[in-house]
């Protein structure tokens, strides 16, 4: 688990295992829902867009420490444990999605707080399915 913030902090949370962040947690990224990206090519596809650049991704950054709160709302006993930054990380990360918007009129797209509670629920069940047979959660 070494990309993708919002699965491994979800998975961490879920197991009671601490999560470290590299970073104050104020660096922001825009985010999109794995349903909305294939929606999005799948409309293009359809479409029959071809031969185009453009960004896939919400158009929005949301913090590092923001996805935490939302997480935190659903695993209240999360454990974070912030590290100092690597220098050649990225900070800040926003995607211009005006041609996606161009060339798919129907573009609806799930509220990131929204996308991080069905993908708990995703990996809760996950979760669940690894546990041994009879064992209790407390």
């Amino acid at each position: 688990d070494k990309q993708g913030i919002i699965n491994i902090a979800i998975r961490k949370a879920i197991n009671g295992q601490p999560l470290e962040i590299w970073g104050d947690g104020q660096q922001a990224k825009d985010y999109l829902y794995i349903k909305d990206a294939v929606m999005a090519i799948y409309a293009l596809l359809v479409n029959k867009k071809t031969n185009l650049i453009l960004n896939l991704g919400s158009g929005e950054t949301t913090s590092i420490n923001q996805i935490l709160e939302y997480i935190r709302e659903l695993e209240p006993e999360m454990k974070v444990i912030y590290r100092d930054s690597v220098k050649a990380d990225i900070r800040d990360i926003s995607l211009n999605i005006n041609e996606l918007k161009r060339n798919v009129e129907s573009l609806m797209l799930t509220d990131i707080r929204q996308g991080i509670y069905n993908t708990y629920k995703w990996e809760r069940v996950q979760f669940l399915r690894r546990l041994p047979f009879g064992k209790v959660l407390m």
